[in-house]
């Protein structure tokens, strides 16, 4: 069987004219992306027990409301494929906090396609700012 569910959200946007290299940067730091790049499937797909993933995931997240899961690097490919070395640089984050993602997630699985968040770093055509895209979480993610 076959089910179609129309939904919308709002689309975020924001535009700063800092450098595509600097934005990134601050994101990096501000998601832990240096340990969490590292650490973070750890905690999630080794630890063998509810307190030991509670401690890795407080220790990734040091205060922090989301940290760095991954990210797909659009640019080089779509250069390569377009043989467009002038195409700007493009970059999805997924970020997330698995404590919230976890009780999204029990209520409906199918959040998923969801959770966790993800972001748009867009470097500006002339190459003069960054451009930041994503949808509005409240609007697709059920609160718990």
């Amino acid at each position: 069987s076959r089910s179609v569910v129309n939904y919308s959200c709002k689309r975020i946007t924001y535009h700063t004219s800092l450098p595509f290299s600097e934005v990134r940067a601050r994101l990096d730091r501000a998601l832990n992306k240096s340990e969490a790049s590292i650490q973070a499937s750890k905690v999630l797909y080794e630890t063998k027990t509810k307190a030991e993933f509670e401690s890795g995931l407080t220790a990734l997240l040091a205060g922090r409301d989301f940290i760095f899961l991954a990210e797909l690097v659009h640019h080089p490919w779509v250069r390569t494929y377009t043989e467009s070395p002038d195409i700007p640089q493009a970059v999805v984050y997924t970020l997330g906090n698995p404590f919230f993602g976890q009780s999204v997630l029990r209520r409906a699985m199918w959040m998923g396609l969801h959770v966790p968040e993800k972001l748009l770093l867009l470097e500006d055509p002339d190459g003069n700012g960054t451009t930041i895209i994503y949808d509005e979480p409240a609007d697709i993610i059920p609160v718990p």
